[in-house]
């Protein structure tokens, strides 16, 4: 009797550890594939099936029947609309009318409105693919529209031709954002809505990775919301209501991030939400120009890179900042060691940016040089970045 109890135990045990095991959802606008751990519920023909709905391109459809661009225009998939122009002097890519965009036609399914990004949709080239994201079905909301996928990954069909990231965002971390080219706050509930719809299981997390925009908010000439911000509130239903506005931080610019340099904060930030009662929950486009990178099924604290101070938020309240990645660009001849209690920095061939952290990622110094230099600094471990115009690295440093 008290073996079959333990075995039974055990088999509890192993199916308890496995149903926690399950890797975590996520969704990409880079097709970042993450590894073990992880499922893309948004890989590579999903990214671009979304990203072609408005395009002309040469595909095969759902029902196995080859498709051909209209008359007078040229197969669009994975170019801009500049090099297609170059390339085929076509005057229809003349123009900031030709730029191409992505959006949601209709109401799939119906309701809520928009395009669901992990497949079943009728809004996208193939149309129905496979369903990836079972239940949580991620929504592109209905009035999303006049937006673009910008990415440094060649194999998505792009709106532009491009080498770096915006935000200053490592581009090996995060390949590619959806960027909401129009500003949410006037439109964010109207026709269906501006921003994502997602199913949440009862006290489940979502991660969102993205950027907001220093803006004219009420249109009255009040600046505010230093970095644009999503609401997470609940989609109707009948549960306990859920509102949660993720404003960032900092002092912002009104010409940036998304539209220029904002030197008082970078904006790109990890917002973890968390539903109540199971339902459908509106991440919904407020305040401004908004840039999403990546989208997670799940409470995950991710670093923006080495050259990206990340700030984690939850449910809209601040709550801690990640120590820096380690992602080093050999290209960057700059480099820091530690003796002593003195820093050297030194293989300096270009202005450096230097920048050095403690391990819970706060700003202790920063300063630029042109050349060799060393300085006294307290003891303890530390982790810096320098920025040059070849790029960005970080080192960790022991001083004594």
């Amino acid at each position: 009797m008290k073996k079959q109890l333990l075995l039974l135990k055990l088999v509890l045990m192993l199916f308890v550890t496995s149903f926690y095991a399950q890797d975590i959802k996520y969704w990409d606008f880079g097709a970042k594939e993450l590894g073990a751990g992880f499922e893309n519920v948004m890989p590579l023909n999903y990214l671009n099936a979304f990203a072609n709905y408005n395009r002309q391109i040469q595909y095969t459809d759902e029902n196995g029947v080859e498709q051909f661009p209209m008359e007078g225009y040229e197969n669009e998939s994975g170019h801009s609309s500049e090099s297609l122009l170059i390339a085929t002097k076509n005057k229809k890519y003349a123009g900031s009318d030709a730029r191409f965009q992505v959006t949601s036609k209709g109401s799939s399914p119906t309701p809520p409105g928009g395009t669901l990004l992990g497949g079943g949709s009728l809004y996208t080239k193939p149309t129905n693919l496979a369903d990836l994201d079972g239940g949580a079905d991620l929504v592109f909301q209905r009035d999303s529209n006049s937006d673009r996928i910008l990415t440094v990954n060649k194999n998505v069909t792009r709106f532009d031709e491009r080498t770096e990231m915006p935000d200053n965002v490592d581009p090996n971390l995060f390949p590619g954002c959806l960027q909401f080219t129009t500003p949410g706050e006037k439109r964010w509930n109207r026709s269906g809505g501006r921003g994502f719809l997602i199913n949440l299981e009862a006290a489940q997390w979502v991660t969102v990775v993205g950027a907001g925009q220093y803006t004219d908010i009420e249109g009255n000439g009040t600046l505010g919301f230093s970095t644009g911000y999503i609401k997470f509130q609940n989609e109707g239903g009948t549960g306990v209501p859920v509102e949660y506005n993720d404003w960032g931080s900092g002092t912002g610019a009104f010409e940036g991030p998304i539209d220029g340099a904002d030197t008082g904060d970078e904006a790109p930030r990890v917002m973890q939400f968390q539903a109540t009662d199971a339902g459908t929950y509106k991440l919904a486009n407020r305040g401004g120009t908004l840039r999403v990178y990546r989208i997670y099924l799940g409470k995950v604290d991710v670093s923006l890179g080495a050259n990206v101070e990340t700030k984690v938020y939850e449910n809209g309240v601040y709550s801690k900042t990640l120590a820096l990645s380690t992602y080093n660009n050999t290209k960057v001849t700059t480099d820091l060691k530690a003796r002593g209690n003195r820093v050297y920095v030194s293989g300096v061939k270009s202005k450096s940016e230097v920048k050095i952290y403690s391990i819970t990622g706060a700003l202790v110094k920063s300063l630029t040089t042109s050349e060799d230099i060393d300085f006294e600094f307290k003891s303890g471990p530390w982790i810096a970045t320098i920025k040059t115009a070849e790029g960005t690295k970080s080192v960790k440093l022991l001083v004594q």
